[in-house]
């Protein structure tokens, strides 16, 4: 009887494994597709996905969020005082996803999380993901293009805040140059605005490890996601920008 129990245990434990490895690949679609690539990642996060939208256009957001788990863990009590800093002063929603990379994020726009909505600014920070799926500095930086893109047709009159992707150790993907490239290739256009938030979390290439929730754990794992701390530093540092692009917009509609 313990033989079987044991044994049945063995194959829920590789039978959970299996799974989770079809979820992984299934968030990472082949390299060399070209950044327009995009894939659902599992049934729950398509309800999810789903019930985001559906939310949105009750509220009808004057500013949105859209991302990974840096940004969707404002969600969490610990991290109310930075995600206050933007709800006090607008409407808003976070359509952000832990786990998401740049193919999932597409996919959420492509089927309908900005539709029937008219926020007048849209944060946007996404790409540190895409280093699990291997892929290059290049092909991030195309993604992201494609995203801007596909915000911008489908919300013609909105602003988009783009944020650079945040310093992190195991980088994979080059993360200064793929921030140089963004901010060239933004640098001109009156709609997008690159803000580099680099300086907030590392100095001469040294990370601030105080601001890192993963420098608490035991054992440490790599320095990635912002404490309540790094989180309130960027809201602190991109409000101004946020509070001018509405005025502006309110301004030029009257």
């Amino acid at each position: 009887m313990r033989a079987r129990s044991i044994a049945i245990l063995f194959f829920q434990f590789f039978g959970m494994l299996a799974l989770a490895h079809q979820v992984v690949a299934a968030d990472c679609p082949d390299p060399d597709l070209g950044p327009a690539s995009t894939t659902a990642r599992n049934e729950i996060w398509r309800a999810e996905v789903a019930r985001q939208a559906r939310e949105a256009r009750k509220i009808q957001p004057e500013l949105i969020l859209l991302g990974d788990s840096i940004t969707a863990q404002l969600k969490y009590r610990s991290a109310d005082v930075a995600f206050s800093l933007y709800t006090d002063v607008f409407t808003t929603y976070n359509f952000a996803s832990s786990g998401d990379n740049t193919s999932n994020l597409l996919w959420k726009i492509e089927h309908g999380v900005l539709d029937r909505i008219n926020p007048s600014i849209v944060m946007l920070m996404i790409g540190t993901n895409d280093q699990a799926c291997k892929r290059s500095r290049e092909l991030v930086e195309g993604a992201i293009a494609v995203i801007v893109g596909s915000i911008r047709q489908r919300l013609p009159q909105s602003q988009i805040v783009l944020q650079s992707v945040l310093p992190r150790e195991a980088d994979l993907i080059d993360i200064p140059a793929l921030n140089n490239a963004l901010e060239k290739r933004y640098r001109d256009n009156p709609q997008v605005h690159f803000v580099d938030l680099t300086a907030l979390f590392s100095s001469g290439g040294k990370l601030h490890r105080e601001l890192y929730k993963e420098s608490t754990l035991v054992p440490p794992k790599p320095l990635l996601h912002p404490t309540a701390k790094g989180a309130r530093l960027i809201a602190e540092t991109l409000m101004p920008l946020l509070q001018h692009l509405v005025q502006s917009n309110h301004d030029n509609s009257e």
